[in-house]
């Protein structure tokens, strides 16, 4: 042993041993010794096959941080673990992210190793690279499996998501759940980015209409929908309608509450669903759904998502008998859930709505820790479930009728050993949570595959009715249908038409009535002097000689103002309008 752990812990098939010290450095003899591991050919082979022995080295940088084994990886679900009746239907797993740009440039030391793939170590009191540096508190967890930073995309998936997509392909309900500190890989965990990258809803889709198109038969028959939703500030918000964030409509929001649907379980009413067949347009509602997703800048992360966010896919499926009687209809529900990140406020930065964001998502992600300790804890009665919507909403997730699977996220950076450590932490007393999967039947008919084939079958029949009938009866009924229409068409034609000639001549007269004002106008700024000017000297004056003169037919009249004009009408013989 090459490693000064202050905690160092031998597991054995009956026994662990565990001894805790301050910072006592002990060389590889004495603390073998002091623990009770053989050294040297005292190791049986046969304990070496069993136990593999490892080299614990100081943690010396990146490079030589994280190990795993070249073993071919097996799904968590396996046929021999999955068994419902145990109640063995909840797996954790750890995922370590790489170091970012940000850990980078500051050259963060890494605290984390992973040793095959289901323990992971971490060790604090590395925050300060210096020569005289103390080893603070070493802790080592077991989960169900730990993905070193080097695991792809498709790796994570193939033994921790793909066994829960299938199962829900059987009727049964599936869960996802990624949790941990902000900035630690949530989102790209769950939704991914483009090609060898996607995340696991563009990887489940395509697993749920694969498994459609080439493993089930022909008398089969799948209806499969999809909803997107956030929590934000403990408000739901139905991210596929368009209407409830753009518009700001608080009576949309506040219509979405969580029900108990009458055979068990919890459904949001009022929320959209849309029928989806085919992978492209399940992707589609997730980039218009994260787009309407609220998300910010913070010192931590450039695009902090500051809600929680469920992808929900449920897939109904009906086998289909001969006489299509008697069949089977099974409900699988598979929730896809993207948390928001856990934050320190004196290390994201944050301050004003988003600082009230903050407090929303630590409240909430407190309340989903007391339900997992409620569930871990022995004698415990009551689960509050509803101290908050989100595990409201996760609550057939935890503890209930589904098969789940939780995925931790962390950095390696010991700048986040704290957060870390508690993640870690959490993740192990998550463990003890009890799941008892079964199939949802749909014994009701209230399914909507179920209604739809109600439906076809009293089509069928009306069809076939009229067939052996001559559709005579039907015919009529059709025909007097569309004289109805036509009668009630012909009415509204009319009064449309009555209604455009009582427009048309409400503006004629309106049109009158603005040319009787305007010559009102002319007549008043006629008689209206102006200031500083003779009447005869003004452009009215003369403008209404040559009205005057071409009514006379006169070429015009030159006559002296203030002399003859007045005796001059006295000679000649007018009538009383001239």
């Amino acid at each position: 042993l090459e490693y000064p752990p202050v905690r160092v812990s031998q597991h054995h098939p009956f026994l662990q041993f565990t001894f805790s010290m301050s910072s006592t450095l002990l060389d590889a003899g004495n603390l073998a010794a002091l623990v009770g591991i053989p050294t040297g050919p005292r190791v049986s082979q046969g304990e070496q096959k069993a136990r593999p022995t490892r080299t614990l080295r100081a943690f010396e940088g990146p490079a030589s941080l994280f190990s795993t084994d070249d073993a071919a990886e097996e799904s968590l679900f396996s046929t021999k673990s999955s068994s419902t009746s145990q109640g063995n239907n909840f797996k954790v797993v750890v995922r370590i992210r790489p170091p970012i740009k940000r850990e980078q440039e500051v050259n963060a030391v890494m605290c984390v190793r992973v040793d095959g793939n289901e323990t992971v170590t971490i060790t604090g009191g590395l925050e300060v690279q210096s020569a005289d540096r103390q080893v603070g508190n070493v802790h080592s967890f077991m989960f169900d499996r730990v993905y070193a930073p080097d695991t792809s995309q498709e790796h994570l998936y193939l033994s921790a998501v793909k066994p829960v997509v299938r199962s829900i392909l059987e009727g049964y309900n599936g869960s996802i759940i990624a949790y941990g500190q902000t900035s630690t890989g949530k989102t790209y965990t769950v939704e991914g980015n483009e090609g060898d990258q996607k995340g696991i809803i563009p990887r489940a889709s395509e697993e749920v209409f694969n498994y459609i198109e080439t493993q089930s038969d022909s008398s089969s028959r799948f209806l499969v929908r999809a909803s997107f939703l956030q929590i934000y500030n403990e408000k739901i918000m139905d991210l596929l309608d368009m209407h409830s964030k753009r518009e700001k409509d608080d009576s949309r929001i506040d219509r979405l509450r969580i029900r108990e649907a009458a055979g068990g379980g919890v459904f949001v009413d009022n929320l959209s669903e849309h029928i989806v067949k085919s992978p492209g347009e399940i992707l589609d509602l997730l980039k218009r759904g994260a787009s309407m997703r609220t998300t910010a800048q913070t010192k931590l992360n450039r695009s902090s998502s500051r809600s929680h966010a469920v992808f929900t896919v449920i897939v109904e499926h009906s086998t289909l008998n001969q006489d299509a009687e008697g069949k089977s209809v099974t409900i699988g529900k598979l929730n896809l859930v993207d948390l928001a990140g856990s934050e320190r406020v004196k290390e994201s930065g944050v301050h004003g709505q988003r600082l009230e964001e903050a407090k929303k998502i630590n409240l909430s992600l407190s309340a989903f820790g007391k339900v997992i300790l409620a569930l871990t804890s022995p004698g415990q009665q009551h689960i509050p479930y509803r101290d908050s919507k989100l595990t409201r909403i996760l609550q057939d997730s935890l503890g209930g009728n589904c098969k789940t699977t939780l995925i931790t996220t962390i950095t390696p950076a010991a700048l986040h050993f704290s957060e870390s450590v508690n993640s870690l932490k959490f993740a192990n007393r998550a463990k003890s949570v009890k799941n008892y999967a079964m199939v949802n039947e749909d014994f009701s008919q209230q399914a909507m595959l179920s209604k739809y084939e109600q439906e076809i079958k009293k089509l069928r029949r009306a069809l076939a009715q009229q067939h052996l009938t001559g559709g005579h009866l039907e015919v009529k009924e059709e025909l007097h249908r569309v004289q109805t229409q036509w009668i009630q068409v012909t009415k509204e034609k009319e009064d449309v038409e009555s209604e455009l000639a009582k427009r048309v001549e409400e503006v004629e007269q309106t049109q009158h009535e603005k040319l009787k004002l305007q010559q009102r106008i002319s007549e008043l700024e006629e008689e209206v002097l102006v200031g500083g000017t003779r009447p005869e000297e003004t452009p009215e004056f003369e403008m209404a000689v040559r009205k005057v003169c071409a009514m006379l037919d006169v070429q015009s009249l030159p006559l002296p103002l203030g002399t003859s004009s007045r005796s001059k009408c006295h000679t000649q013989p007018c009538d009383k309008k001239d």
